[in-house]
């Protein structure tokens, strides 16, 4: 865990510098509402560094899962003529997507699990 935190201070530390250089006392015309949006801009770096980590650490679809999801596509699997179970499952490695967030955007890469007679999928984490 350690390690982990030292590697996201390391990925940081640059922007926590950039803003401390902005708001080094010899600004005359350093304004509050500057301060406030730099300070901002890197706890929502923070957030999204920590947002990347967690996804990282999550696991792949359970088998339990991707019965649901069959379940689910029921309807759309009957206008295809099949059953879900009968549904064709393609495991997509390292897709990578971009997840839009309160904090911004967080690229990710992940598995992706298609349904190609569908033409849609499976984005893990749910």
């Amino acid at each position: 865990m350690q390690d982990r935190a030292d590697a996201l201070w390391r990925r940081m530390k640059p922007q926590v510098m950039e803003v401390l250089e902005r708001h080094r006392p010899e600004r005359t015309d350093l304004k509050f509402d500057e301060i406030e949006s730099n300070s901002a801009s890197v706890g929502d770096l923070i957030a999204r560094m920590l947002i990347q980590e967690a996804l990282k650490q999550q696991a792949a679809a359970s088998d339990a899962e991707i019965a649901a999801s069959r379940q689910e596509l029921a309807q759309e699997a009957a206008g295809v003529g099949k059953s879900p179970e009968d549904l064709r499952l393609t495991r997509i490695p390292d897709r990578p997507c971009e997840l839009s967030t309160l904090r911004g955007p967080v690229p990710h890469t992940r598995e992706y699990l298609h349904f190609p007679e569908l033409k849609t999928g499976i984005f893990p984490p749910r």
